[in-house]
């Protein structure tokens, strides 16, 4: 299967969630709202140190996944998947507790908007910079089309499909 970052490199060791009918979807994982970071664009997954256990961060590519959404679709068909060096200090992780946190540009707007529904998790968002509910990101997602990476198609009036080189997935508006 072709994800939209490109076909798996052989020899290559790569860090996986995969989906399961018997576990919970995806959406259930995500942090609502959006957290901000400070981490600059980085290649190699940092650990991030905890009291208990460690967790680790990874960058997602806006040059291979324009919006949040288009790396969370896939993930909910495909599973998670990111290629890290073989050198990866594994033994810093704990299974079963080490959590993922997925760095993504684009999932905090900058700029406040306004989304007539509620938060699937009954939050009180403000729709201001910094207070994103994290499902308003499929809405905003549907607002702009970037050539074969992000296609915007109108459904019906009150429905739009995106279309990425992995994925297709439909957005309430």
């Amino acid at each position: 299967m072709k994800r939209s970052c490109g076909v798996r490199v052989s020899n290559a060791l790569y860090l996986c969630v995969d989906v399961s009918p018997y576990g919970k979807d995806i959406s259930y994982f995500l942090l609502d709202p959006t957290k901000p970071c400070n981490l600059k664009p980085f290649r190699t997954p940092i650990i991030i140190e905890g009291k208990k256990h460690n967790d680790i961060a990874v960058y997602i590519g806006k040059e291979y996944y324009p919006f949040v959404p288009d790396f969370i679709e896939e993930g909910r068909v495909m599973g998670l998947s990111r290629r890290i060096p073989k050198n990866f200090p594994f033994e810093r992780l704990t299974p079963y507790k080490s959590r993922m946190f997925l760095v993504h540009e684009r999932a905090i707007p900058k700029f406040d908007y306004h989304i007539e529904r509620a938060c699937p998790r009954k939050i009180k968002h403000s729709g201001k910079c910094g207070d994103t509910c994290v499902f308003d990101l499929w809405h905003l997602s549907a607002l702009e089309k970037i050539k074969e990476k992000h296609e915007v198609s109108m459904l019906d009036e009150d429905h739009v499909v995106v279309t990425t080189p992995s994925v297709k997935y439909s957005v309430n508006i």
